[in-house]
């Protein structure tokens, strides 16, 4: 294989939460919201696919339907612990090809989530330990598209004289390929989350380098 390093998002790149999170959402914004009123679980997921954050989707939400945002985030949360998240399709095995046969290979976990990742990651049967460097955005203005945790990781990669050459980004949102795209970072987009195939390619990204899943990625990593 010819990459020494693979880097993943979390959400619906290793673990399944669109629809569990869209769902959740939904149901905590109608638990304030006037009788009278509805909101969707298509319109909440299409919002959520739109926004880069959880935190920035809810609070457009809640703006647009004079709601508390804080009171919407407190039902969230205590509820949020109660839905499981199982994996990706395929992951289980691309991730048990990349530890076992090819051990050397950092992998490192970049995300925008802030709240319960080890709940998610247990969710998935994994830990942080699985992986060689986790980083998570201390404030927005560090969260993808940012390059900010890219650069970390960058730099923790040189420490094994690995540079981004050696690199494979792995996520489901535009947002995924812009934070790696000026470090010169390769990248693969697999569908299924939060952006589609036109999103992709609107935002620069070759369709050749778009995959359903990640075992349609783990196919060519194989073949290189």
């Amino acid at each position: 294989m010819k990459y020494k390093a693979i880097i993943f998002d979390f959400d619906n790149t290793i673990s399944n939460t669109s629809d569990g999170v869209s769902e959740l959402l939904t149901w905590s914004i109608n638990q304030v919201l006037d009788k009278s009123k509805y909101i969707s679980f298509d319109h909440v997921r299409n919002q959520l696919n739109q926004y880069s954050t959880f935190e920035d989707c809810l609070a457009c939400i809640a703006s647009s339907l004079e709601v508390d945002k804080n009171a919407v985030l407190a039902i969230y949360r205590s509820n949020s612990e109660r839905v499981k998240y199982g994996p990706c399709g395929g992951f289980v095995d691309f991730f048990k090809y990349i530890k076992q046969l090819t051990p050397d290979i950092k992998c490192v976990l970049v995300t925008n989530r802030v709240n319960l990742l080890d709940l998610r990651l247990n969710d998935c049967g994994l830990s942080k330990k699985d992986f060689d460097f986790v980083i998570q955005p201390s404030n927005v203005s560090e969260s993808k598209p940012s390059s900010f945790m890219m650069n970390e990781v960058m730099e923790f990669l040189s420490k094994y004289n690995i540079d981004s050459k050696d690199v494979l980004s792995i996520g489901d949102n535009t947002v995924d390929y812009q934070s790696g795209l000026e470090l010169g970072v390769e990248f693969n987009a697999v569908l299924g989350g939060a952006s589609s195939l036109d999103d992709f390619l609107k935002a620069g990204v070759s369709k050749k380098i778009v995959f359903k899943s990640l075992l349609e990625i783990l196919d060519v990593l194989k073949k290189n």
